[in-house]
């Protein structure tokens, strides 16, 4: 004999003696149709048998099988139907750039598909090419919180042959949700340990934005404080504190994007912004009759291959100024020298004599524009070493037109030059030559 429970379509027989299985699955094969399938479960007592109706099971059910004893399966349902999956691919895709080697959301589907065939862990991984703790990971983030028991009538899964009493949801919200985050997740720093290794450069930042502020006015070029890169804060607070954790440039950005620790950017450089309208100039004469083009200046001097090819120009204040900056700029070392002088051809001419003489330069090859104040250079540069620039074409030298940059963040434009001396401005030649060691290291 055995005893009989009957659950909607599902009979539980317990106790079933041996010889009468074969009986009992016929007669109830006749009863429940073609779709009924049997379980037959042993125990110390006897057999039960589970005779459930396939119809009647969850057919969106997703099976899958875990290591845990207690609990050898796991039963999802997917809360999206395959057109909302699409389009939340689509957005995740327009919203950030995934790499070819990341799993996304239709990755993940396909693996939900495999699962629901009776695939596991490693056969999934094998057949997506992803590997097993990677899926799994998504899966986690995928899942709700929230999970439901399936109270009304008990069900079996078709995959296991088990009961399933509970179902947990996959929501691919959550899933587009992680993906379009992701990249900002990485830029913060949640972990303590990671916060107080920055702690020594955040109060350096501070102090250089703090210093910063109170002399960025300051007529003392030795003392002035001007804007300067991340890079260049980085390479300085290295110099410093050798032993301390230091960021990379990168770093600092990012954690200025997230403004994980309040700092502040007002030391930090921008870039311009300013509209360029070209202007259309009738094209004139060279003035310089005793330069060669420089189309045929050397190749160590284009290449930058050697030391001694320097570049010469004029940094004007006022139109109504006495007095101009000469500045002159080695190629390869990038070295800045700058004097005073007066804006006609004889006093750049002296001046050129002034700064060879004083630091002892050897010039190879000089290249200088077509300004009437370069007209007596050849008297100091013979005629084969120096080389001129097309007509309005400055660009041409454009290693000294960049550094003119780093000027004018101590005299912006339109400040008179006659009120500096030349112990201030090689004070400022020294503060850029410093910056520009400090950055290219």
């Amino acid at each position: 004999m055995c005893r009989i429970r009957k659950y909607s379509k599902i009979v539980f027989l317990k106790n079933v003696k041996k010889n009468s299985h074969t009986t009992i699955a016929v007669w109830l094969f006749y009863i429940f149709g073609p779709f009924s399938k049997i379980i037959v479960q042993k125990n110390k007592k006897g057999t039960n048998m589970i005779i459930a109706n396939i119809k009647n099971s969850l057919k969106e059910v997703v099976c899958i099988k875990t290591k845990e004893k207690h609990l050898p399966n796991n039963h999802y349902l997917i809360k999206n139907s395959e057109e909302e999956i699409r389009i939340l691919h689509s957005k995740v895709i327009n919203t950030r750039l995934l790499k070819a080697n990341q799993m996304n959301i239709l990755h993940l589907n396909e693996c939900l598909r495999l699962f629901k065939e009776g695939k596991n862990f490693s056969q999934v991984s094998e057949m997506i090419g992803f590997q097993t703790h990677t899926i799994k990971k998504l899966l986690k983030i995928s899942t709700t919180n929230q999970g439901d028991f399936v109270k009304k009538y008990k069900k079996v899964c078709r995959n296991c042959d088990q009961y399933i009493n509970y179902v947990n949801y996959i929501d691919f919200q959550l899933i587009a949700e992680h993906l379009m985050l992701y990249k900002s997740k990485r830029t913060r720093l949640h972990s303590k340990t990671i916060q107080n290794k920055w702690r020594d450069f955040i109060r350096f930042w501070k102090s250089e934005v703090s210093y910063y502020r109170k002399n960025r006015f300051n007529k003392d070029f030795t003392k002035r404080a001007i804007k300067v890169s991340a890079k260049a804060l980085v390479n300085k607070f290295k110099n410093l504190f050798p032993n301390s954790f230091c960021p990379t440039p990168s770093a600092v950005y990012k954690c200025l994007k997230s403004n994980q620790f309040n700092l502040s950017i007002d030391i930090l450089l921008f870039l311009s912004v300013g509209k360029y309208h070209k202007k259309t100039k009738k094209v004139q004469k060279s003035s310089l009759k005793n330069a060669v083009s420089i189309h045929q200046r050397p190749d160590e001097a284009n290449h930058r291959l050697e030391e001694g090819h320097f570049e010469l120009d004029t940094v004007i204040g006022q139109s109504k100024d006495k007095n101009c900056l000469v500045t002159l700029l080695d190629r390869k070392t990038r070295k800045l020298y700058v004097i005073l002088a007066r804006k006609t051809s004889e006093s750049v001419k002296d001046a050129l004599l002034k700064m060879i003489k004083i630091n002892s330069i050897k010039i190879t090859t000089l290249t200088v524009d077509n300004g009437s104040e370069n007209v007596r250079l050849h008297e100091v540069i013979s005629n084969n070493n120096l080389f001129k620039c097309d007509a309005y074409c400055s660009y041409q030298k454009g290693s000294i037109e960049n550094i003119h940059r780093h000027i004018r963040r101590f005299i912006p434009k339109g400040v008179s030059m006659d009120k500096f001396t030349n112990k201030q401005i090689y004070a400022m030649s020294k503060r850029i030559n410093e910056y520009l060691t400090l950055i290219n290291q």
